[in-house]
């Protein structure tokens, strides 16, 4: 894809989030966000409270499409995207750590938890 250099998996361009509070008025939570991710590479988007850190990684990691702008994920725009299509993207490519682990309570043993999610992973995609 022109423009693009073969080590970049992500690209946002003039990327614009807003979201609608319960009194009817709009927040921005993300404004002109400009970046290329390199593959290989580990970043970290750090900032105060409130400065939209959520708002962003819920976009990059592909759970948001409440935005305006562009988004390249390995040449590919993600708005031309069919839902089932960016499902399929993020189970394959998306991994996330959470800072509470979101585990499954019931089940004690770490391993357990990504044995089930492996297992998840497999019947979502033979659907």
């Amino acid at each position: 894809m022109k423009g693009i250099s073969e080590k970049t998996l992500i690209k946002i361009k003039d990327l614009k989030a807003s979201v609608k509070l319960n009194n009817g008025d709009m927040l921005t939570t993300v404004t002109n966000a400009n970046m290329e991710l390199q593959r290989g590479r580990s970043y970290a988007i750090v900032g105060k409270s409130g400065s939209g850190k959520t708002s962003l990684i819920s976009i990059i990691g592909l759970l948001n499409r409440e935005y305006e702008g562009e988004y390249l994920y390995d040449g590919i725009s993600i708005s031309a995207l069919k839902d089932r299509d960016l499902s399929i993207l993020r189970a394959n490519n998306i991994g996330f750590v959470f800072q509470q682990y979101n585990l499954i309570p019931s089940l004690l043993f770490g391993k357990l938890n990504a044995a089930v999610s492996i297992r998840l992973k497999r019947v979502f995609q033979s659907t």
